[in-house]
């Protein structure tokens, strides 16, 4: 009830605005989620979005530069949500730092009284898939404001040359509105002023953001993330109040990742097999690791084999493409999760007596 009371309030404030674009998403979500425990809601949301939605040629030649700029339309780039997220895994480090921004607003009087603004603005760094958008919809969930979601790449390449205004226009809606506004793919527009290979558009585009992170009110939010912090303007750096790497998760981060995905399922071993996938994807995302396992579970459903044998045979393949420590390492895992000296050896390719001297070692 808590979900269909949020999703309603929710549809309520995007019609109230002639939203229409952002509440149609709303109801497409909304039908997806009620599909086991509401399904003949799930099923008249559906009916009504087959006469409502346009194919995708109205709603491209709809989607003109001019209803980027209109304050009373949300751009198609725009995105708004209030939707619920567990809780990411982190290092202690990041964590830190994001619960502190609760904090401070929990005690803005006091910061204010002593001369001080809380953080208003934040930026992720980051390889792709690491969650640095998950964690700024986790922010915004904490922080109890909708997560405004502005796709800068997309803005880019569908609105050069009216840009600068029409992100003026959107920065400026955002800040006063009480959301939290997350730009995504930051160093599409953040790009140093001094690459030769940019069109005046886009030089022009950092002062716009300049400008918009000076002015952005102690009382807003504005996080941006970007995948390449090695080409976003020296100057831009400077304006955002706090700044946090997001690196690929660690072996330990992984396992804590997967775990609860195994114990859904009621696998046997559940956290030796998790410290086991963790060791093949060392330097990998949580993106990358998610979808091996989807893809594991949906080969299980596929085709009726128990999930544990998809994953001892994926884990085999994986297993092929470590270095001689990592295999090591892995056969041990293995061992732990109950699995044989002989499967151990046939999985990793380390003979018998190379996987029994090391086990012994560390009895």
């Amino acid at each position: 009830m808590n979900d269909m009371y949020t999703e309603y309030v929710q549809l309520a404030r995007l019609a109230l605005s002639g939203r229409q674009q952002d509440a149609l998403m709303v109801v497409r979500r909304a039908t997806r989620k009620f599909q086991g425990e509401h399904p003949e809601l799930s099923l008249q949301l559906k009916g009504l979005l087959s006469k409502t939605e346009e194919s995708p040629a109205d709603a491209l030649r709809k989607a003109t530069p001019t209803t980027f700029g209109n304050k009373d339309t949300s751009p198609p780039m725009v995105f708004s949500s209030f939707e619920s997220v567990g809780e990411p895994v982190w290092s202690s480090s990041i964590e830190h730092d994001l619960y502190e921004i609760i904090e401070e607003r929990k005690r803005v009087k006091e910061l204010m009284q002593a001369g001080i603004s809380p953080t208003r603005s934040l930026l992720f760094t980051g390889p792709p898939g690491v969650g640095k958008t998950m964690s700024a919809r986790w922010l915004a969930q904490k922080l109890g404001r909708p997560l405004v979601t502005l796709d800068l790449a997309a803005v880019m390449s569908s609105y050069l040359g009216q840009t600068g205004n029409n992100l003026k226009n959107v920065l400026k809606e955002h800040s006063k509105d009480g959301s939290v506004l997350f730009l995504d793919e930051f160093d599409a527009v953040a790009k140093k002023r001094d690459d030769a290979g940019d069109v005046g558009e886009l030089k022009r585009l950092v002062n716009v953001l300049l400008q918009s992170l000076d002015e952005w009110p102690v009382d807003g939010m504005l996080i941006a993330a970007t995948n390449h912090p090695e080409i976003l303007d020296r100057a831009v750096w400077r304006r955002f109040d706090k700044v946090i790497e997001i690196p690929f998760p660690d072996k330990l981060e992984i396992s804590k990742f997967v775990l609860p995905k195994l114990q859904k399922l009621n696998i046997k071993n559940a956290e030796e097999i998790s410290k086991t996938i963790s060791i093949i994807f060392s330097n990998n995302s949580f993106a990358d690791v998610e979808k091996w396992l989807i893809s594991a579970f949906r080969a299980s459903i596929i085709n009726s084999t128990p999930i544990t044998e998809i994953l001892s045979d994926r884990i085999s393949k994986e297993a092929l493409l470590l270095p001689s420590p990592a295999k090591l390492e892995l056969a041990c895992s293995l061992i732990k999760a109950g699995v044989t000296q002989r499967k151990a050896s046939e999985i990793t390719g380390l003979a018998r007596d190379t996987i029994r001297k090391k086990t012994a070692s560390i009895k």
